[in-house]
């Protein structure tokens, strides 16, 4: 048998890691099943294995065995990655129930600025910055600026040993960070010979290649007291956009399908009938890559205004809504998804799923006994890595100008005056067809237009460069206290420093692409207005198309009344006229004109110094010498963002990002102490308990304290229990204490609009007029469609925040009977609260509480700014603690192992059978909806997403050198709707009692379960050479219903072969 298989064995006896495509198993107290030896052959290797020197496993800093875990650990061999088919660690990891919220490169496609290409792992769905991710036990440098989150990415995967991952509390154990869980790394110490690996992998349409290759080559030397290896790899991943992937290319959709008066908040009324449906081909009815011309007018056909749309040659065309799925019609003042509209798809087509990434890592290690028990040691990791994405178009209207109309007495001039800033060009605009052009003239003399500038689809460009360094000494040296045990020691420095470019692609200049769209065609009266404002005469040709700007300059009219305001003189002079009706209408050189790259910088870096002991202490009453780990630890952080310098003048489609530089450090001292209590007595094999506690000092918040208590009982050797409490922190990041004002947008539900002015308290009304909001005030009567557009505000840190503070216990059990050889299982209970969790405060929180109080509350009220008409022009939004969240659950884990020629009584060589499963039951996932009501807790648990119910169930088949693998990925239906809130009682109140009326419950407010089918295939070739291939998702399954959630998969059916040779 090769070694390949015989070392996958030992793992599966040892509990180590499961042999699967898609999950790990646990890490148990005790492994002595003597059932469990007849699996594994007997060689001086295993032997040698099983006699591995005591090492630090995650979840205690005591040495011990990989097999006496303190703590609930599941550890994922590398191997097992290497035959799910994913390019990089966080998608396979991702798959672990526990770490089903992970960030994946599919989720870094948007506009958010040094995301994309980001691999962040997320605990328990409670945030990637409340998980800490350790490289063997160490902290890294953070990729993601700002912040502590750690790209997984960036470590060679030829270099991983193994994963563990520990969840609950350990920050007096680890540090702040430690809030929902540990996930450490291991990778090699010492490698001897070559080692080469490869893998390519795609989907069913060619799509989504992955391609890895990577190469390991190390040596001992001087009689094996020294060992050096370099580890390297390149990992590319293609670009897949929407329109390739099936599932999005069908645009799917829920539309309201009954118009009865309540069903804007119901599945389904009295009446009996659903109120919404799922449908497909959805389009917006509001913009498009062409553009869209709403004309307002009293002989409009419909309540939202006679629309009109362009060829590509800029003839204006009736506008084709589409089939509308409700019964009713479309309603005034509100958009409208329809089916097979003239509008743009709900999923843009050429927007990324996921980006192009091309990554460089390489790590290197040195080793070597400088004195005897005192080894030096020194390494090094360097990452390079490209992602390339492209994301939503720049595009005008609602809350950009975005108006048509007439001009001022015909001379050209634009009045801002008559409808605010919302002008962008007049009805004499050069381009604009002459039939719209009356059609606006003949009705109120205003037009709304909507377009995407797709063009030029804005695009994120990041390249991100991590560079760390370790160094430090180990050794051991007598225990003071029993002169037959060692204590063992290590001192080491941690470097890290992480420098990002984020190019942002096609950036539209607003004042560039307003003035080039305001174009007009010189006629004589222009020209004899110029001459007589003594203007330059030859600069203009009868019949010459050209920027508004540049006729009013030359003809002594203020450029700063045209509806985009003053403009620089560069901007007039190089002005480029372009037409923005119909698609591809932008000319290359307008688009030059129109569009700059924007390139922010990023910088982060980290110095970590620390020196730890551990070792045996006295036997306080012969059940065992009490066992100790102490340390201290200092560190410090520092980040930089220089975002470009252009937006800060707000002159372009980007947000504003002012510069902003942080750091803090902080000083720690820990402890732990295991304590035997019993040993080798009836119904007590063993009894433990273990404590630790860290005191740390920060510069920004302060001292804090950390604790933990755990107890372990082992009554006899097939069943153990064990369980814990822990007080955790996290401390605020950089980004959330230093981050400079910066410009965001959030959707607004004002409740001073008229249509929620009477759905508050009693107060509501008074209060927002005491705010100087006008009577009746309707924001879609001040700005036309405002009520689906995003309003701009500022964020900006808060110095004065202070830590999270999470509280967290375990109970669990394992059982290996000997009634039933070769099985172990293992449950856990686990129960994590956070309180004063640092959240921002979102815009609809600060307008409730600004006015649904006894009065106007100036605390909040003095975060908004309205103007003259009581729109909300601008908002103020800062992190503060006031977030709460929850996560509690049962994980359980089951491992059946045997060689079949046990099974049926023979001593051919049948192979071995290894059957497992790992899964978590949430039993709640809470948070609050609005962190400013201490009631508002919200049950997250089976929406979409947060799945009451996830497991992976594996069965392997290992004869010879061949292994054969059947994976199952299952997740139970969710739902899309919380039914609780929108169901209607038999009073005919909303949010009344449950109905469990079967009709109401099936169909489409559920995704159904899910179930992802996986098979792969191993084989060794003379110990050296392994080939492995794979299909996932065998049956090629799609996500359910329109829930584009990333723990469903987006890709269909895909392949995958690998290569590994040694020497």
């Amino acid at each position: 048998m090769n070694d390949t298989i015989k070392k996958y064995l030992l793992q599966s006896t040892m509990i180590a890691g499961l042999a699967t495509a898609s999950f790990a198993a646990p890490v148990y107290a005790q492994d002595n099943n003597d059932d469990f030896e007849p699996v594994i052959e007997t060689t001086d290797e295993a032997e040698e294995d099983e006699a591995l020197d005591e090492i630090v496993v995650t979840g205690s800093r005591i040495r011990r065995t990989i097999g006496e875990a303190p703590v609930p650990l599941t550890v994922i061999d590398q191997d097992q990655a290497d035959i799910s088919g994913f390019n990089n660690i966080a998608d396979f990891l991702s798959d672990i129930p526990a770490l089903q919220g992970s960030q994946v490169p599919d989720d870094t496609t948007g506009a958010v600025l040094n995301a994309a290409g980001l691999n962040l792992l997320n605990l328990r769905n409670l945030g990637t910055q409340r998980t800490l991710v350790l490289i063997d036990g160490k902290r890294q440098v953070a990729s993601s600026s700002g912040t502590a989150a750690i790209d997984v990415g960036t470590i060679p995967f030829i270099a991983i040993d193994r994963t563990e991952v520990v969840t609950g509390g350990a920050s007096s154990l680890y540090g702040a960070d430690a809030v929902s869980g540990v996930v450490n790394f291991i990778t090699t110490r010492d490698f001897d010979g070559i080692e080469l690996d490869g893998s390519y992998a795609e989907d069913k349409n060619g799509f989504n290649d992955g391609i890895r290759m990577s190469g390991m080559i190390g040596s001992n030397f001087d009689d094996d007291k020294g060992n050096a290896f370099l580890a390297m790899e390149y990992r590319t991943t293609q670009e897949l956009r929407n329109r390739e992937v099936d599932f999005l290319e069908r645009n799917r959709f829920f539309a309201r399908i009954d118009d009865d008066e309540n069903s804007d908040t119901a599945i389904r009324t009295p009446d009996g009938n659903p109120n919404f449906g799922l449908f497909e081909n959805g389009t917006l009815d509001i913009i498009n890559d062409a553009g869209v011309l709403q004309i307002f007018a009293p002989s409009a056909v419909n309540p939202n205004g006679t629309r009109i749309t362009f060829a590509p040659d800029g003839t204006a065309i009736p506008f084709n809504l589409g089939e509308d799925p409700r019964a009713g019609g479309t309603r005034e003042g509100q958009s409208s998804t329809l089916i097979n509209g003239d509008g743009t798809t709900l999923n843009g087509l050429s927007q990324s799923l996921t980006p192009k990434n091309d990554t460089v890592n390489m790590m290197a290690r040195f080793n070597y006994e400088v004195f005897e028990d005192v080894n030096y040691y020194v390494e090094g990791r360097y990452s390079r890595s490209r992602s390339q994405t492209s994301f939503q178009p720049s595009f005008f209207g609602g809350g950009t100008p975005n108006a048509i109309g007439t001009s001022s007495g015909g001379d050209r001039v634009l009045d801002p005056g008559r409808f605010g800033r919302s002008y962008f060009t007049a009805t004499d605009n050069a381009y604009l067809d002459p039939a719209a052009g009356a059609a606006i003239e003949g009705a109120f003399g205003l037009a709304d237009v909507q377009r995407f500038q797709a063009e030029f689809n804005r695009s994120q460009d990041a390249t991100r460069e991590l560079f760390r360094v370790v160094t430090g000494l180990e050794g051991e040296f007598t225990s003071f206290f029993d002169e037959s045990q060692n204590w063992l020691w290590d001192v080491n420095f941690n470097f890290g420093r992480t420098e990002t470019v984020n190019r942002q692609l096609n950036v539209r200049l607003n004042d560039n692409f307003f003035a080039g769209a305001d174009a007009i065609r010189i006629n004589q009266d222009d020209l004899n207005q110029i001459a007589a404002a003594g203007g330059n005469a030859g600069r203009f040709a009868l019949g010459d198309v050209v920027c508004r700007v540049q006729f009013l300059d030359e003809a002594g009219e203020s450029t700063a009344l045209n509806s985009i305001g003053a403009i620089s003189q560069q901007t007039i002079d190089t002005c480029v006229p372009f037409s923005i009706f119909g698609e591809g209408a932008i000319s290359d050189e307008a688009l030059d004109y129109i569009s700059a790259d924007l390139n922010d910088k990023f910088r982060q870096e980290q110095v970590q110094i620390t020196a730890n002991l551990t070792g045996d202490l006295v036997d306080l009453w012969g059940a065992g010498p009490t066992l100790f780990a102490a340390g201290l630890e200092y560190r410090d952080e520092f980040s930089e963002t220089a975002p470009d310098e252009l937006p800060l003048n707000a002159n372009t489609f980007a947000n504003v990002i002012e510069p902003t530089v942080g750091s803090f450090d902080v000083f720690e001292v820990y402890g732990e102490v295991e304590v035997p209590l019993i040993t080798d007595k009836p119904f007590f094999k063993s009894l433990s308990a273990t404590g630790s506690l860290r005191f740390s000092d920060y510069s920004t918040i302060g001292s804090t304290e950390t604790y933990s208590a755990r107890a372990e009982w082992e009554p006899y050797d097939d069943l153990s229990f064990r369980g814990g409490y822990a007080l955790a922190i996290r401390a605020p990041n950089i980004g959330e204490l230093f981050q400079a004002a910066s410009q965001t947008f959030a959707q607004i539900n004002d409740p001073c609009d008229i249509i929620n002015i009477d759905l508050g308290p009693a107060t509501r009304a008074a209060n927002c007029a005491a705010i100087g909001v006008p009577v009746g005030f309707d924001r879609n009567e001040v700005s036309p469609n405002s009520r689906n557009i995003s309003v701009a505000g500022t964020i900006a840190g808060n110095p004065d925040i202070l830590q999270e503070e999470s509280t967290s216990y375990f109970a669990g059990l394992t059982f290996s009977p000997d009634f039933f050889p070769g099985f172990i299982v293992a449950l856990d209970y686990f129960n994590i609260e956070i309180e004063d969790a640092v959240a921002n405060l979102s815009i609809n929180g600060i307008l409730n509480n600004c006015v649904d109080g006894a009065a106007p509350d100036a605390n909040f009220c003095n975060l908004i700014t309205r103007n003259a008409q009581g729109e909300v022009t601008n908002f103020l939004s800062a992190p503060v603690n006031i977030g709460s969240f929850g996560s509690e659950g049962i994980d359980f884990q089951a491992v059946y192992t045997r060689d079949l020629g046990d099974i049926f009584g023979t001593s051919d060589d049948l192979g071995d059978i290894r059957i497992s499963t790992q899964g978590t039951r949430l039993l709640s996932q809470t948070s609050q909806s609005d962190p400013l009501d201490d009631t508002s807790f919200v049950e997250n648990r089976n929406f979409v997403g947060i799945p009451e119910l996830r497991f992976n169930f594996d069965t392997t088949y290992t004869i010879k050198d061949l292994a054969l693998t059947y994976s199952l990925n299952w997740t139970n239906s969710m739902q899309v709707f919380d039914r609780r809130n929108n169901l209607f009682d038999a009073n005919n109140n909303v949010g009344g009692r449950r109905i469990d009326d079967p009709s109401e419950t099936a169909g489409f407010n559920k995704t159904g379960s899910f179930d992802e089918h996986s098979f792969s295939a191993q084989y060794t070739i003379k110990d050296t050479v392994g080939l492995r291939a794979g299909v996932v998702n065998v049956f090629d399954k799609t996500p359910p219903g329109f829930a584009e959630n990333n723990i469903f998969d987006f890709f269909g059916r895909r392949y995958f072969i690998g290569a590994n040779v040694t020497f």
